[in-house]
C-alpha cells in the first residue's frame, strides 16, 4: 500500500485538489495529515473527496478544533487524534505502527524507543527525512506552501520505500 502523508495544509484547497489528482494517479490507499488543516469545512472537504483512509492529528493553527472530532464522526475513513497519532499498516509484510504529531518536540526520544520505524511531524514547513537509528523520522512540509513550495512525501508500505515531492 502506498500512503502520503502531508501537513499544514492551512485551508489551501487549490493545492489540495492538485494533490489529489495526484493522489488517483498514484493509487495512494491512505493519507496521513500532521496537522494545520485549520478549519473543520476544509477537513470534510478532505474527507468527501478521498475515498481511502485519512488520518489527522491536529496541529496549532486549526480553528474550531472541537469541531473536528464531529467531523470524523460523519465520515468512516476519518480518523482524528488530538497530539500524536499511530496508524497500524504492514510495514514489508510486517505489522508495525507508524506515529504522527505535528509539532516534533519528541521525535528524538520516540525514536530511541524503536517502537515505530517512522515517525512523521509537521510545523515547521521544512521538508526533510532524518535517520535515527534504525527509525526514518520526516517532515512533509507544507503541502499549503506557506513560506515554502507546496511539499508532500509519500511511503511505500511494501518496501519501505520513503520519498519527499514538490507539488
Amino acid at each position: 500500500m502506498k500512503i502520503a502523508i502531508i501537513s499544514d495544509t492551512h485551508d489551501n484547497l487549490a493545492n489540495l485538489e492538485k494533490f489529489l489528482v495526484i493522489v488517483e494517479k498514484e493509487k495512494i490507499g491512505g493519507i496521513i495529515h500532521c496537522g494545520d488543516v485549520t478549519t473543520p469545512e476544509t477537513l470534510e472537504w478532505l474527507a468527501e473527496k478521498f475515498k481511502g483512509e485519512i488520518k489527522v492529528v491536529c496541529g496549532n493553527m486549526e480553528i474550531r478544533r472541537e469541531e473536528f472530532a464531529g467531523v470524523a464522526g460523519h465520515h468512516s475513513n476519518l480518523e482524528v487524534f488530538a497530539e500524536v497519532g499511530e496508524w497500524a499498516l504492514p510495514i514489508e509484510g510486517k505489522d508495525a505502527k507508524v506515529a504522527f504529531m505535528h509539532r516534533p518536540n519528541n521525535t528524538e526520544e520516540m525514536a530511541q524507543t524503536g517502537q515505530y520505524p517512522f515517525i512523521f511531524y509537521g510545523h515547521t514547513h521544512k521538508p526533510w527525512i532524518n535517520q535515527i537509528g534504525s527509525v526514518l523520522v520526516a517532515n512533509p512540509g507544507t503541502l499549503g506552501g506557506v513560506f515554502t513550495a507546496p511539499t508532500y512525501a509519500t511511503l511505500d508500505t511494501a518496501t519501505s520505500q520513503l520519498a519527499l515531492h514538490r507539488l
